[in-house]
């Protein structure tokens, strides 16, 4: 079993929740 791919999958969400993470940030900061 590759451990390679699942390694990126999970960097892949883990930027995607970051992403969000720091837009409702924001959001927040406006409010």
């Amino acid at each position: 079993m590759n451990i390679l791919p699942i390694f990126f999958v999970f960097l892949y969400f883990s930027s995607i929740f970051s992403k969000n993470r720091n837009k409702k940030i924001k959001i927040q900061k406006k409010n």
